[in-house]
């Protein structure tokens, strides 16, 4: 019984925090995602299934938890600086890409005064290789710290354990981010569906599975 309840309330709780969507406001997390998805995402905004809100959830408090432990580690001079409230906007021809700003960390390393930016990701197992998106996602932060390493950094959630990948800032990378937002955002405008993109390999567990293929 106290399931149900439980569920029913985080169920509440996610739509009632739910961000509003405005189209030309686009998020550098999505838009290396199946565009057809990230609309149906502006034009539907069907709920996710509580596993994957959870899981969501999750990351959320794992990011919190490693950003906590760093600014304990800059207190005590084993870091040089921590900065958390990262707020980046790229804007062109009338579109905006905001980046959130509890998706990354910026850290100075005090041994080497070297500036790394960590983007902090909560997985179910370590993964031998990191994902597109997340490496579209952090080309972005970098481009606004084009001093900077940066780090995908996997941590698995049933043992703590970690992975990181190192990178760099991307030019061609960061142009190709930049069409994709404007491919999003004429569909968005005339309505036309985007083309699915099979590729992702993630359409046996979207949330617009039945509405993608009904629409052909």
């Amino acid at each position: 019984m106290i399931d149900v309840v439980i569920t029913d309330i985080i169920m509440r709780y996610i739509r009632a925090n739910r961000k509003y969507r405005a189209i030309g406001v686009y998020y550098p997390s999505e838009l290396f995602w199946c565009l057809r998805r990230v609309y149906y995402d502006y034009t539907i905004g069907k709920d996710r299934d509580l596993e994957t809100i959870l899981k969501m959830m999750a990351g959320s408090v794992t990011h919190n938890m490693i950003a906590e432990i760093l600014k304990w580690a800059s207190s005590v001079g084993a870091v040089k600086s921590v900065d958390t409230e990262i707020g980046c906007e790229y804007e062109f021809n009338g579109i905006k890409i905001a980046g959130r700003v509890d998706e990354v960390v910026v850290i100075t390393l005090s041994d080497f005064d070297e500036k790394c930016v960590v983007e902090v990701k909560s997985v179910s197992g370590l993964p031998d290789k990191p994902r597109m998106e997340h490496i579209g996602q952090l080309n972005f932060y970098l481009y606004f710290n084009r001093d900077a390493k940066g780090y995908l950094l996997y941590i698995n959630r049933s043992d703590f354990s970690m992975k990181s990948f190192e990178y760099r800032y991307d030019e061609n990378l960061f142009a190709q981010l930049l069409s994709r937002a404007e491919k999003l955002h004429r569909h968005l405008v005339s309505g036309v569906l985007p083309d699915r993109e099979v590729s992702h390999g993630e359409c046996w567990k979207c949330v617009y599975r039945n509405i993608c293929y009904s629409s052909g």
